[in-house]
């Protein structure tokens, strides 16, 4: 049984009422779905839906403080080295000399 077709049963035979989430396809939920059809793709995202809202609210929270930890460290790393260049008058040169020329 080839993946695709092995995706397609899942979706044919799954139960929203009783879901298994022991026979799921290799990479849930991060299936390629571009050779299923319309209604699969639908059967397929309402599935997904099911399977993120059965799962542990810590997956979703760690999810969330990953992303805002590293978004919140580049944020003070980019301001740190603009603090940094501006305490020692570190100019930075951008190559654009050619406008001085051309304003004045």
């Amino acid at each position: 049984m080839t993946y695709t077709t092995y995706t397609k049963n899942f979706i044919r035979e799954f139960n929203f009422a009783n879901p298994d989430w022991d026979n799921l396809p290799a990479g849930f939920p991060y299936c390629n779905i571009s050779s299923l059809t319309r209604g699969e793709k639908y059967l397929y995202g309402g599935i997904k839906t099911a399977w993120l809202v059965s799962q542990p609210p810590s997956y979703f929270v760690k999810r969330a403080f990953y992303k805002s930890a590293i978004i919140t460290s580049g944020l003070f790393i980019f301001m740190g080295i603009i603090m940094f260049s501006y305490y020692m008058n570190i100019n930075f040169n951008l190559g654009l000399n050619f406008l001085t020329d051309f304003f004045a």
